[in-house]
């Protein structure tokens, strides 16, 4: 970790996941994460259930899929960090594929809650 990051990155509240898969990681790295706009959604849905639980189901497969995108996002922050890595460019590799197999489509239910269907 760079020096002069450190106290930002573990003293500050977390910006949106927007802001942070998006502009900050484009301002220090390489462009934004292939999976901000994934994660955007997934955060979405997320919310729902976490403010209103008695309104919002969640599958298993649809769990499985929000964690496959936010491994696949940490996994590429890790590849733009050390980006020379042989076993961190294989596991990148990996968990790319693995979280671009599950592509969830949430829709939005007129009552306001979050429904998801899966190409997989």
């Amino acid at each position: 970790m760079k020096p002069e990051l450190e106290a930002l990155l573990l003293e500050v509240p977390s910006p949106p996941i927007s802001k942070l898969y998006g502009s900050l990681l484009e301002a220090y790295s390489t462009g934004v994460s292939p999976k901000r706009n994934k994660l955007i959604q997934d955060a979405e849905v997320r919310n729902h259930m976490v403010h209103r639980p008695e309104a919002e189901e969640i599958s298993i497969p649809e769990v499985r899929t929000y964690v496959d995108h936010v491994e696949a996002a940490i996994y590429d922050l890790i590849k733009r960090l050390m980006p020379d890595d042989p076993t961190v460019t294989k596991i990148h590799r990996s968990v790319t594929l693995q979280s671009d197999s599950h592509e969830r489509k949430p829709k939005k239910l007129k009552n306001g809650t979050y429904t998801a269907q899966f190409l997989c």
